[in-house]
């Protein structure tokens, strides 16, 4: 599970707790001060253990948020641990337009401003593919999976080479750990971050496969929309379906190959959709 710790002005109180109540719903852990403190807590110091305990400081920007002591401090202590881990703690989150102070003002935002939604998909993605490269890192399950993936490609090298595969994503970059191995085995990776725009290299070009993400552009089923549009203009593919969290009981969408909450199984059903589509 990963963590985050909201910097904020009282100010943006509502928005705040709706974030925190999004984020607990996706089983991401936060620390608002006025839901955590106590009577008789040392403020300082309960605030700077929280930091250091939290994966990430979301800074709510805001021009009440940039004028205050408090943020500012939360700022500092989580900008120097920032620095002393050598590792991204501070994720900028604008609220409402402001003036985006200097020392964070090269970071990229999760922008809120004009749709709660776009701006949360952005930030649940950064916090999640954390999550999920701590969950599945180096350890001995990653490497029994690694080791079938090169038996596999061996076997299916002449199937791998040459073949592509198009990935949906809003954010490509999350993907990284399906994109990477698939390449290494000669497969030919395109990607596109919005349905319309992977509608227009469907029509266009032919790909083997697809892996989409389900939430998409703020919308939680957009990835089904998106499978449901290909079908209805003939240029459906063998499409898989890559996800956080797979929830086993609800089983496979209709019309989809599969679907897998892990980049090894995500890669596995990709060899599968491959070897029926070039086997």
């Amino acid at each position: 599970m990963s963590s985050i710790f909201l910097s904020h002005s009282h100010t943006d109180k509502e928005f705040v707790q709706r974030l925190s109540r999004r984020l607990s719903r996706d089983e991401i852990r936060t620390w608002v001060d006025e839901a955590e403190m106590h009577v008789g807590d040392s403020l300082l110091d309960k605030i700077e253990g929280a930091i250091r305990e939290s994966a990430y400081v979301g800074a709510i920007l805001s021009p009440d948020s940039v004028k205050s002591k408090w943020v500012r401090i939360e700022l500092n202590i989580a900008l120097t641990e920032e620095i002393n881990g050598s590792r991204v703690k501070v994720l900028p989150l604008l609220h409402k337009p402001c003036e985006i102070p200097g020392r964070i003002a090269d970071k990229l935002y999760a922008d809120f401003t004009e749709d709660f939604e776009i701006g949360y998909t952005a930030l649940l993605a950064r916090l999640t593919s954390e999550a999920y490269s701590e969950r599945h890192g180096v350890n001995e399950e990653a490497e029994w999976w690694q080791q079938q993936l090169e038996r596999r490609a061996k076997r299916m090298q002449d199937i791998l080479e040459g073949s592509s595969v198009l990935v949906v994503n809003d954010f490509p970059e999350t993907m990284h750990s399906t994109i990477e191995p698939l390449q290494n085995y000669g497969v030919r990776i395109k990607t596109a971050t919005t349905t319309n725009e992977a509608i227009a290299l469907m029509t266009d070009n032919h790909y083997d496969v697809v892996i989409s993400d389900m939430r998409r552009g703020g919308i939680p089923d957009e990835g089904q929309r998106f499978l449901h549009r290909t079908i209805r203009l003939g240029i459906d593919r063998p499409t898989v379906y890559a996800v956080y969290q797979f929830e086993h009981e609800r089983g496979v969408p209709a019309f989809a190959f599969g679907i897998a909450g892990n980049h090894y199984e995500i890669v596995h059903l990709t060899f599968d959709a491959l070897e029926r589509e070039r086997g």
